[in-house]
């Protein structure tokens, strides 16, 4: 099972999806989607055409089928210019899809060659309604003033990068429920995972999901207050409070003063 879809939709899509396989990610499955001449590497189970009726709605057997390839993965990331208003509702309608299944959704849109010539009202309107759908759209740079060949280049490697950001940022976050299967054969770390999770909207704010188990450890250690331990819980605290998720602004007081009075709020789970 692939945790990860990357789906290429329209020409565009399908050029960006090629240099995307081309890189031999694990945990990644592909699906191109109305990307014409582009998609002719992939197998026929890897290519959808949706088409769209006389009054301009898409298939509905057609959206079940790309629903079903859906139906195992974690993570849909789009790859698509929005250059055309068949494919504009064909994001719209995949993400609709996506969310209903609770998948994390992340789309990366770029700028073919002469783009501001190909935009629409309609595809205005669906940009608009497929940015509510996922939390940070991602624009790739504008290459202004550049013949073809070198946008095409310079296209290629920006969106390389942005999917490469997306994909380690995701399974830096799903190994931390692989860690966890091992922390709960801890009884004292059950017990904090437990605690951090049921209030988890306070502690958000100093301890993003991504370094969870790090957070865990460091209540540990402190828990256990002898000097190894000690020792242990300082080296954590230092690692985390070099983290960039803090806004040292909004604090009146060091991170590790911080970190420390929580890890203070569970010294009742020792009993």
């Amino acid at each position: 099972m692939s945790k990860i879809n990357v789906i290429g939709i329209g020409d565009f899509g399908g050029i960006l999806l090629n240099s995307i396989v081309k890189l031999n990610y694990r945990d990644c499955s592909y699906i191109a989607i109305n990307t014409g001449e582009y998609s002719k590497h992939y197998s026929s189970n890897e290519k959808i055409t949706i088409k769209e009726d006389d009054f301009g709605n898409l298939d509905m057997n057609d959206l079940m089928v790309l629903r079903d390839k859906l139906i195992n993965c974690k993570l849909v990331v789009i790859l698509t210019a929005l250059d055309t208003a068949i494919d504009a509702k064909i994001v719209y309608q995949t993400l609709k899809i996506a969310d209903k299944m609770n998948k994390d959704k992340r789309i990366i849109v770029t700028y073919p060659f002469s783009f501001e010539d190909k935009r629409t009202e309609i595809i205005k309107k669906y940009e608009t309604k497929i940015f509510d759908l996922v939390d940070s759209p991602i624009y790739t740079i504008n290459f202004e003033g550049v013949d073809k060949d070198e946008y095409m280049r310079e296209e290629h490697y920006s969106v390389r990068n942005q999917f490469s950001d997306i994909y380690q940022t995701f399974l830096r976050e799903n190994e931390i429920f692989i860690n966890f299967e091992q922390i709960v054969n801890c009884e004292l770390k059950r017990k904090i995972t437990t605690k951090l999770l049921s209030k988890y909207t306070y502690y958000e704010r100093f301890v993003p999901l991504a370094y969870m188990e790090n957070f865990i450890n460091f209540i540990y250690y402190y828990l256990l207050d002898d000097e190894q331990a000690y020792c242990d819980c300082y080296m954590l605290a230092s690692q985390l409070s070099e983290m960039t998720f803090y806004n040292e602004n909004e604090l009146d007081k060091s991170i590790i003063q911080i970190l420390y009075e929580l890890a203070d709020t569970f010294k009742n789970l020792k009993n």
